[in-house]
């Protein structure tokens, strides 16, 4: 991170930890299978987040919506709703390209899953789309997962946004039209 004064990885963590964690101790990690690999590689995964690991698993129900999303945020560079956005570039439907998506996805999700296989974690499993659609009730199983309580308020930033719209729809549509074989 410029300007802080962070040369090596321990500062960084040691940045992010004490910047990033809430009161009680409680600090959240988004990791994608590639980047747990390299994390791992760096250094022993206890070092990042202590003995204390409590794993949530997040995936998508709808994998054709979640492979032209990321289709659609490689093309744009606009991945989370907090970056800026460019509105002067179109993404270009490729149907070739949502496929090789579909099976990297399928094949992080399968290695995740022999991830925790091989190390007996049972990780509190979530779907994007309950997630989106009953907020409460996530909160609800993050507290009960973390066991923070209902007297630790959560609140909404209003900084993360579902940022998916009609140009999704429209490609979902046509793939699903145009690939029936594939599905």
């Amino acid at each position: 991170i410029s300007g802080k004064g962070i040369v090596n990885f321990d500062q960084y963590l040691d940045y992010i930890w004490k910047n990033y964690s809430s009161e009680t101790g409680i600090f959240g990690v988004e990791l994608s299978y590639p980047q747990l690999t390299c994390l791992r590689e760096i250094t022993p995964l206890v070092n990042v987040v202590g003995e204390n690991i409590k794993w949530f698993y997040l995936v998508r129900e709808n994998i054709v919506a979640q492979a032209i999303s990321l289709h659609i945020a490689k093309a744009t560079g606009h991945y989370h709703s907090y970056m800026e956005k460019s509105d002067d570039i179109t993404p270009v439907y490729d149907d070739k390209e949502i496929i090789n998506i579909i099976y990297m996805l399928l094949m992080q999700e399968a290695a995740f899953e022999r991830y925790f296989s091989a190390r007996n974690i049972t990780p509190v499993r979530i779907s994007y789309e309950s997630m989106m659609s009953d907020k409460c009730a996530t909160v609800e199983l993050f507290r009960n997962a973390l066991g923070t309580g209902p007297e630790t308020e959560i609140i909404d930033s209003g900084v993360i946004k579902k940022i998916s719209g009609d140009l999704n729809v429209k490609f979902e549509e046509k793939f699903r039209r145009e690939e029936r074989v594939f599905l």
